[in-house]
């Protein structure tokens, strides 16, 4: 009867612990918790907030933490707050590698930094570096200038206020102009797009130009 009650404390020492070592990384804030593989998995079942010691909080239906691999799933109208970058993500579905501080996104994704809105099929964001890499079906809307840009992948650089497009790219521009280009720059800072591929213009009187570059 001793050894089981020596036994006993001794998994409830093992089982606490392990808790404290994940709130070093996560806190956890869930209705309800199931902790398994000897302490490694946890598993938010119902809808909650989690909160890293980095600046990000994520809120989702479910949960699945692996502590050894430090690397959070979460899926269900999921939320991600950055405080730090000024970034709010929604999406379905993401996988949070917490020693390199990158978030992947599947489907149905959105981002808003500012007053600056990106949508897309995929994100991947790059806590460190501050920048956000969008792919499939990407939209940008700048309303303060009045930009709209539509590609199949960005990155947006948020310390350097630049945004850069791969591959066909349109750029409406204050509701006056239309631009077909590839490989895309747009600068924030003072509202240029630029190309150093061949550029088609179309004004709003329905006039086109071609551009080697613009």
């Amino acid at each position: 009867m001793l050894n089981k009650f020596k036994i006993l404390i001794f998994i409830i020492v093992i089982f606490q612990s392990n808790i404290l070592l994940a709130q070093d990384q996560f806190i956890f804030d869930i209705t309800e918790i199931e902790i398994k593989e000897n302490g490694n998995k946890f598993y938010g079942l119902k809808r909650g907030t989690i909160t890293t010691n980095s600046g990000i909080v994520i809120d989702a239906d479910k949960f699945i933490y692996d502590k050894i691999l430090n690397i959070l799933d979460a899926q269900g109208d999921v939320k991600i707050i950055d405080k730090f970058n000024n970034y709010i993500i929604y999406t379905n579905k993401i996988t949070y590698l917490k020693n390199d501080e990158i978030i992947f996104t599947k489907g149905d994704s959105r981002a808003v930094n500012d007053n600056t809105v990106i949508v897309a099929q995929e994100f991947k964001y790059l806590k460190k570096n501050n920048l956000l890499i969008a792919k499939n079906k990407v939209k940008i809307d700048d309303p303060d200038e009045n930009i709209v840009i539509f590609s199949q992948e960005i990155t947006y650089d948020q310390n350097k206020n630049v945004i850069f497009t791969e591959g066909f790219t349109e750029a409406r521009v204050q509701n006056k102009y239309n631009f077909y280009s590839k490989n895309v720059f747009y600068n924030k800072q003072n509202a240029e797009l630029s190309s150093k591929k061949k550029t088609q213009v179309l004004d709003d009187k329905y006039n086109l130009y071609e551009l080697d570059k613009f």
